[in-house]
C-alpha cells in the first residue's frame, strides 16, 4: 500500500523497476506472441480499452509492471510518483475484529455484540 507524500521524479530511466513502488509512466514492449496481454491501454481516438501487443506508453502501478515484466514484457520506467511502501497498514484493525469475532463465537453469539476500538 502506498503511503507518505509522493515526490515527482522526472527521470526514472536509470531506476531499476524492482526498486520502485508507486505510479509511473513507462515505455512498454509487449511480445507479439503473448496469448493474453496483461496491461490495458486506453485508445482515446476510438474510445475503447485495448490490451495490445507491441509498443506503447502508459501510466501504471509499479506492481502491475513487475508482473508484466515477469511474463515477458520489457518495461522502461520514464517518470512518475514513487511512494514509500507499507506492509500491514491495517493489521491492528483486522486483529481486533478477528479477536472480537472469535470471542463472540466462543460465547455462542452469531454476531459481535460490542467492540471497543483503540
Amino acid at each position: 500500500m502506498p503511503i507518505g507524500k509522493p515526490k515527482w521524479v522526472g527521470d526514472l530511466r536509470y531506476y531499476d523497476l524492482d526498486n520502485l513502488f508507486g505510479f509511473v509512466e513507462a515505455y512498454i514492449v509487449c511480445p507479439e506472441g503473448i496469448k493474453r496481454p496483461l496491461l490495458p491501454y486506453r485508445c482515446t481516438e476510438r474510445g475503447v480499452l485495448l490490451f495490445p501487443t507491441g509498443t506503447f506508453f502508459g501510466v501504471y502501478f509499479t506492481e502491475e509492471l513487475k508482473l508484466a515484466q515477469s511474463i515477458g514484457y520489457r518495461i522502461e520506467p520514464l517518470r512518475g510518483y514513487p511512494y514509500e511502501k507499507c506492509d500491514g497498514l491495517f493489521n491492528d484493525f483486522v486483529d481486533t475484529l478477528f479477536n472480537a469475532r472469535l470471542l463472540a463465537k466462543q460465547q455462542g453469539h452469531d454476531v459481535i455484540l460490542s467492540t471497543r476500538f483503540s
